[in-house]
């Protein structure tokens, strides 16, 4: 399950005292306050697993990961290549010039305080 936009590992999603907790097979568990931010962190520890052991193991399949009763199976993209920022376009001249206004009569109010 590994190609060119990353792997897509198969982790069990469950609430737990007020908090959710992901558990990623043969790596480890995480936790968030919300399912968004529990994912969020595991996959940043799956990520963290490849870039520093050469022993990750390799992903299983949807079929392959039992869940509880109650818990949830969901399929987690990893890795891949990173999105470029759009770079910021130079300003132009009088945007300078007007930015540089804003600042001298935000100086200048607040000499007078």
């Amino acid at each position: 399950m590994s190609d060119d936009k990353g792997c897509i590992y198969t982790v069990v999603l469950h609430a737990e005292a007020g908090r959710y907790c992901v558990t990623i097979p043969e790596i480890g568990l995480t936790w968030g306050t919300t399912a968004e931010a529990a994912l969020a962190m595991a996959a940043k520890l799956i990520d963290t697993q490849y870039r520093v052991s050469a022993n990750v193991p390799e992903p299983r399949s949807f079929a392959e990961v039992t869940a509880p009763a109650g818990d949830t199976k969901i399929s987690l993209q990893v890795g891949g290549p990173v999105e470029q920022r759009p770079t910021s376009k130079k300003r132009s001249p009088w945007w300078r010039r007007l930015s540089r206004l804003g600042k001298r009569r935000l100086a200048i109010s607040s000499k007078d305080e």
